[in-house]
């Protein structure tokens, strides 16, 4: 993969540069916002807890150095973003304020588990977004770049962090799902605000009728909203393993 091409000045972005679809483009834009403060406090998480194993140890900073590498790519994104945008998305300070928060407040166990929680809700997304992406057009062949590049390395290294919690003896099932709720919620809370607020900026409709639009947007694909939930649950399942997210790959 050309990870120089990923960190490039971004080109032809546009109201609607993902697909002409403008709410799935603002949808794409309110997560590119919030990445470079969750991958701070992914990368700052796994730092702090580097195990002794050499194995891990190793994949450990090659977590590191891939989710640094995506906060750079994002960063850069989002600053051709606001070049149009002028703004940033309701509900971004207040996540940043939130993963600020988790990073000094919260004890190491539980930073590993919100960390596992969000590697697996984004390797995730990561596969159904790379499964749809194949029927997708883009115009700004940047943007598509980052987030290829962001999507494959989820899925490279999905089960980083869940080793991770094992070695540290913080993978219980019920933590496990404790985290991966209180992941999926506060992500679904940012982007019910992030998302009808840039599509607003774009479109000049009030903040409600935006948020109506992001949300028959996404009743309109039910039967892949129901396995992605199935997906997201296996997290807390006896016996998971990130390793069974992907069939037919090695484990990661």
């Amino acid at each position: 993969m050309n990870k120089t091409l990923a960190i490039q000045p971004v080109d032809a972005l546009s109201a609607a540069w993902c697909d002409a679809d403008v709410v799935v483009t603002s949808v794409m834009e309110a997560m590119s916002f919030v990445t470079p403060a969750l991958e701070r406090f992914l990368v700052q998480a796994v730092a702090r807890q580097l195990p002794e194993q050499p194995e891990l140890r190793e994949r450990c900073r090659d977590f590191i150095r891939e989710e640094s590498r995506h906060r750079r790519m994002h960063a850069l994104l989002n600053s051709s973003l606001l070049d149009y945008l002028r703004v940033p998305p309701l509900g971004l300070a207040h996540a940043e304020s939130i993963l600020a928060w988790a990073r000094t407040s919260l004890s190491a166990a539980s930073q590993l588990r919100l960390v596992a929680a969000s590697e697996h809700l984004t390797a995730v997304l990561s596969k159904q977004y790379l499964a749809r992406s194949v029927r997708w057009t883009f115009t700004s062949r940047s943007a598509k770049a980052v987030f290829d590049s962001h999507a494959h390395d989820e899925l490279r290294h999905r089960s980083v962090a869940f080793d991770l919690c094992a070695d540290a003896g913080s993978a219980g099932r019920v933590s496990r799902g404790l985290a991966l709720a209180s992941v999926v919620l506060g992500a679904a809370l940012y982007l019910v605000i992030a998302s009808p607020s840039i599509l607003r900026r774009k479109t000049g409709q009030g903040f409600v009728r935006c948020l109506g639009r992001v949300i028959r947007r996404a009743a309109g694909n039910l039967p892949e909203a129901r396995g992605l939930a199935s997906e997201l649950i296996h997290f807390a399942r006896e016996g998971y393993h990130p390793r069974s997210l992907v069939q037919g790959t090695e484990s990661a």
